[in-house]
């Protein structure tokens, strides 16, 4: 048995480890994490992000303790928020593909289970802070120069309604 040590490291005088240590590390290292996204606007419980499958995803936890709803089953890693006073439980969701890092937002649609684009596509846009009211997000953008990184606010629920709110240069600003 061998080391798992990446090829791209090289090591002299390091004896090998026998691989049942590998094998029993793997306990501890293969665990569950999950990220808090926010409280349920009908203060029933709380969005959250675990792995579940292959890439982390949506879940509504509805009491402490309690099961975890899956509400995304996307191929790519899944970050969101609830829509303050949706009543159509929608929920903004932020994801790229293939590992681009191109994030997009999408409106999910949880009675349909559909989702919709809510930006251009192509640039990185980041999921911001989202009005009291549910009426408007911030999204973190570079779509007017694909480098500096612009404060966009946009209606939650119609794509293509982006309006520059801060354009930046040569910096990377975000809303809290």
């Amino acid at each position: 048995a061998g080391s798992a040590r990446p090829a791209a490291i090289s090591t002299e005088e390091v004896p090998k480890l026998p691989a049942r240590i590998f094998a029993r590390l793997e306990q501890y290292q293969n665990m569950r994490s999950a990220q808090f996204y926010g409280w349920a606007p009908d203060g029933r419980g709380m969005l959250i992000g675990t792995r579940f499958g292959n890439s982390p995803q949506l879940h509504r936890v509805y009491k402490p303790g309690g099961r975890r709803e899956q509400i995304t089953f996307f191929e790519e890693p899944a970050q969101g928020r609830f829509i303050p006073h949706a009543k159509d439980n929608a929920v903004l969701v932020s994801m790229s593909a293939g590992g681009s890092e191109n994030f997009q937002v999408y409106l999910l649609d949880r009675s349909g289970y559909r989702s919709r684009l809510l930006t251009d596509g192509t640039s990185r846009n980041e999921l911001g802070p989202v009005s009291r009211d549910g009426s408007r997000m911030i999204v973190h953008s570079n779509r007017r120069n694909g480098r500096d990184t612009d404060l966009y606010v946009a209606d939650c629920h119609q794509p293509d309604s982006m309006q520059l709110l801060l354009e930046t240069k040569n910096e990377f600003w975000v809303a809290q």
